[in-house]
């Protein structure tokens, strides 16, 4: 029996064009999350700052009207909607998981992870707030998670674990389904929970 999940794609700042040129020179998720927020408030500062200093220098000009003032007033939203369009609008890709006949494959985008049944060490489930404190902060952790909700799904393999964010009765039937086709090699014990 083959199963297969599709979480849609979601909104995220992260996703816009300055949150993907980072991640490409970064190549570390947690580090160009952080980057990505202060490159934000880096553009951010910059526009006001910029505000600012075209009011200083160009007031008397903008005051007295004409073609000068015209350019200053409709340059400041379209500043803020280029801003808006390269910083903050961007989308995760959407998930899709098919368990199959050989094992587990999941694919975000360009990402895709494959993971035999023999690799996979233990399955249980786990809230939204330990993802966050604790399994999303090591490097080795794969999240594919559109969807945080609770419970999340943790495929720990030799590799890292996997996390999965899937409608909570969608997490639950995938958790039954590898949990009865995973096979623990001796001298291990298979963690459900």
């Amino acid at each position: 029996m083959s199963l297969s999940y599709v979480v849609p794609r979601r909104f995220d700042p992260t996703r816009s064009l300055l949150g993907c040129a980072i991640r490409r020179r970064v190549r570390d998720a947690r580090r160009a999350e952080a980057c990505f927020i202060v490159g934000l408030a880096g553009v951010l500062l910059a526009l006001i700052l910029a505000q600012y200093l075209a009011w200083a220098l160009l007031h008397e000009t903008i005051r007295a009207g004409g073609t000068a003032g015209t350019i200053f007033w409709l340059a400041q939203p379209g500043l803020l909607l280029v801003c808006l369009g390269t910083c903050v609008l961007g989308f995760r890709p959407a998930i899709r998981i098919t368990a199959g006949a050989g094992g587990l494959c999941v694919e975000q985008g360009g990402e895709v992870c494959r993971l035999a049944y023999a690799e996979i060490r233990g399955v249980e489930t786990i809230s939204a707030l330990r993802f966050h404190r604790h399994e999303r902060r090591y490097a080795a952790t794969r999240a594919f998670v559109n969807r945080l909700e609770d419970p999340l799904l943790l495929i720990r393999t030799a590799e890292g674990p996997v996390v999965l964010g899937l409608r909570p009765a969608d997490t639950l039937h995938l958790r039954d389904h590898l949990a009865v086709r995973v096979r623990v090699p001796a001298g291990e014990t298979m963690r459900v929970a």
